[in-house]
C-alpha cells in the first residue's frame, strides 16, 4: 500500500523499466522536475522522504521536509545524517548496494505498518525544524561569542 512520487530531472528511463519488471510501475508517479512551491506542496501532501543520495553537502531537500513536517528515511552520511534523528526519521548505514536495498526495505515496511509512529515523527519534525533553524544556529553561535 505504497505510492512512491519521484521528482527530478535526469534520464529516468531505466528506473521506469526496472518499476515495470518489478510490477509496481502503476505505484510510481513520475514527476519530473517541479517548481520549488509545488515541491513543497507535494512534501505536504506525503508521509515520508526517501532520500537515497550518498554523495551530498547538507541537501536542503532533507532540510525542506523536515520543515513540512516529512519523515525521512536517508543514509547515515553527510549533511543528511547530521539533520535526520530517530525522533524525525531512520538513517540507513552506508554498506553496499544490496544490503541498502534491505534496509531501506525494511524501514518502509514497519512504517507502513505504523503509521502511528509517522504521526509522531512528523509532529517531532516541527521541534527539529526549529533546532535546526539559521535563528538556532546565530543564537548559539552568539552565545559563544558572548563567552569568549
Amino acid at each position: 500500500n505504497i505510492k512512491l512520487h519521484i521528482v527530478g530531472g535526469g534520464d529516468d528511463e531505466p528506473y521506469r523499466s526496472i518499476s515495470k519488471e518489478l510490477n509496481i510501475s502503476d505505484k510510481c508517479k513520475w514527476h519530473g522536475i517541479l517548481t520549488h512551491d509545488n515541491v513543497q506542496i507535494l512534501m505536504q501532501q506525503c508521509d515520508l522522504l526517501l532520500f537515497t543520495s550518498v554523495a551530498e553537502g547538507t541537501p536542503h531537500v532533507v532540510l525542506e521536509a523536515i520543515a513540512n513536517s516529512l519523515p525521512v528515511i536517508c543514509f547515515d552520511t553527510c549533511g543528511q545524517g547530521d539533520c535526520v534523528n530517530n525522533a524525525v526519521g531512520r538513517k540507513v548505514p552506508l554498506t553496499n548496494p544490496k544490503q541498502s536495498v534491505i534496509d531501506f526495505a525494511v524501514h518502509l515496511k514497519y512504517f507502513a505498518e505504523h503509521r502511528d509512529e509517522l504521526r509522531k515523527m512528523s509532529e517531532a519534525c516541527i521541534e527539529r525544524a526549529k533546532e535546526l533553524s539559521w535563528e538556532n544556529k546565530i543564537s548559539k553561535l552568539m552565545s559563544i561569542y558572548e563567552k569568549i
